[in-house]
């Protein structure tokens, strides 16, 4: 059997040419090579605490109009662990590709 490709831009004018190592879009086959793989579950990652950073930004609003300062300081931490892993996911899937 014939090495499988990467799926990658396979409908661009630069598809990716690594052999495909990974089953990642459900067929049980090799897919996608590991650097695409890698990049995708950090896209995954990144946009799941994009949506945390936003929830949490709406609720800290909840939490000042209420004057609570123990759930604003509270809110404070937990926006700036998104900010904070956000920065690492960012920085990861740029070490991606180099």
């Amino acid at each position: 059997m014939a090495a499988r490709i990467c799926t990658m831009g396979s409908r661009t004018r630069r598809p990716c040419e690594n052999q495909a190592t990974v089953p990642y879009c459900g067929s049980g086959e090799p897919d996608v090579c590991e650097r695409h793989a890698r990049d995708l579950d950090l896209a995954n990652d990144l946009e799941e605490f994009e949506i945390a950073r936003d929830y949490v930004a709406r609720f800290a609003k909840v939490a000042e109009a209420s004057a609570c300062r123990r759930l604003m300081e509270l809110m404070d931490q937990v926006r700036a662990e998104c900010e904070m892993r956000l920065s690492v996911i960012e920085a990861e899937r740029g070490m991606v590709w180099e």
